[in-house]
């Protein structure tokens, strides 16, 4: 369903380019869900940008690399039929509804912009009928309320609905539920999984929290430094994870489950993308790295149960 081929991507500051993905690979069958984690400026949402193709000159650009939805090329379509594949076949959830979200317009007008014409009874009733299915109450007749006269959920359950409004064949996802309480989001991920295995959606997951990955996901990506460092089906990669980040990830979820206990945290800190080192990012901070891990990039490797990892120390094999 969606393929990215060795996908490069950098921005441009000041004349200066700094890659911001490096060689990412991914395969997401259709109605597969697959989770893409790591931390903060890791290049998840670059990844996600690039596969809408919202990454443009003067700003960044896709260096190398082939994107393909079903078989058709996102790096290769013309501005005409990328418009087309954005309006008709990839939806996209937001991080943060308050900003997302016209201040301006009713509910009802910012749904049915994504929506063929039709008369206005009509539009009402399948707007009404899908944001009902998301959970939102009488929702027909508060098509005419603004956002602000929703809560945070109810907000982002709107820009679920303006996502999945036009039945893409690929969702996308950006930490959709980062802003709300805890019982909130399980509702939600819940409804967004049930939607998932209803309508066949291929889903794209932005996440930090791999709480949120397990309960939503099949297969899992883990990003650090603009590098997929570890990928594969979500329950090989948790029980033997091979590259030492992913296995520093679990420890730190896993002592957030035991009250009052002190934190795990990962040494250092994430190098910058304008002086990454010249071999595995993530050597400074890794207590398995040898010399060879501070000074050459290691090559992609693949396990018997399809799990692909880049590591020359890896912890499992």
């Amino acid at each position: 369903m969606l393929d990215i081929k060795d996908l490069e991507v950098e921005y441009t500051h000041g004349g200066i380019a700094t890659p911001a993905v490096r060689r990412a690979t991914l395969h997401l069958s259709k109605g597969a869900a697959l989770a893409l984690i790591g931390e903060s400026g890791s290049g998840k949402s670059t990844l996600a940008l690039a596969v809408m193709r919202l990454i443009r000159p003067p700003a960044g650009r896709i260096v190398e690399g082939e994107i393909f939805l079903d078989n058709v090329s996102v790096t290769a379509a013309r501005h005409k039929q990328m418009r087309s594949i954005l309006r008709h076949r990839i939806g996209f959830i937001p991080q943060d509804p308050t900003t997302s979200l016209d201040p301006l317009f009713t509910i009802g007008s910012q749904v049915a912009e994504v929506l063929p014409r039709m008369p206005r009874g009509k539009r009402n009733g399948e707007i009404g009928t899908l944001l009902e299915t998301l959970g939102v109450r009488a929702a027909t007749a508060r098509l005419r309320s603004y956002p602000h006269e929703f809560s945070g959920g109810m907000r982002q359950r709107v820009a679920m609905a303006i996502a999945l409004a036009k039945e893409p064949d690929l969702l996308i996802a950006d930490e959709p539920t980062t802003a709300l309480d805890v019982t909130t989001q399980i509702s939600l991920l819940r409804l967004l999984d049930k939607l998932r295995v209803d309508r066949q959606l291929t889903t794209l997951f932005i996440t930090h929290d791999l709480r949120v990955a397990r309960l939503l996901c099949q297969d899992v990506a883990v990003m650090y430094a603009g590098l997929i460092v570890e990928s594969g089906p979500m329950r090989q990669v948790l029980k033997a994870p091979s590259h030492p980040y992913t296995k520093a990830l679990l420890e730190l979820s896993e002592s957030e489950k035991i009250p009052s206990s002190r934190l795990t945290v990962i040494p250092g800190h994430a190098p910058s993308p304008l002086d990454r080192p010249r071999g595995c990012p993530f050597a400074p901070r890794c207590s398995r790295a040898e010399e060879i891990c501070r000074t050459t990039l290691p090559e992609v490797q693949t396990r018997d149960d399809g799990v692909r990892y880049q590591c020359w120390n890896p912890v499992t094999a």
